[in-house]
């Protein structure tokens, strides 16, 4: 799992607390995700798997990927905005609708 090796090379040990650290965090980003989509918050469609994928995937661009501040914000704005629920046919202008993500090729 990417957090567990995120983690390991931090300087952690496989023996110690690194599996369990990465096992509470997958344990409270699940608790979280159930209360929001009990509360209407998050799409009920979205499944912690995915969810920890985005995580990850995120962390791993901002930690290489050198972006800066304001990169950051309009990537979670996008994500957010993606496992937000909305009424049919609602779409959402936020971040991703105001500006590019990124330069355009």
């Amino acid at each position: 799992m990417a957090i567990t090796g995120a983690l390991l090379d931090a300087g952690g040990d496989r023996d110690g607390g690194v599996v369990r650290a990465s096992e509470g965090l997958r344990r409270a980003v699940g608790a979280l995700l159930r209360r929001a989509q009990q509360a209407g918050a998050v799409r009920v469609d979205v499944e912690l798997p995915g969810v920890y994928a985005l995580l990850a995937g995120l962390s791993h661009a901002a930690a290489r990927g050198r972006l800066d501040e304001e990169a950051r914000t309009r990537l979670l704005a996008v994500v957010f905005d993606g496992l937000a629920t909305r009424a049919p046919g609602q779409r959402r202008a936020g971040w991703a609708g105001k500006r590019r993500l990124g330069p355009v090729p």
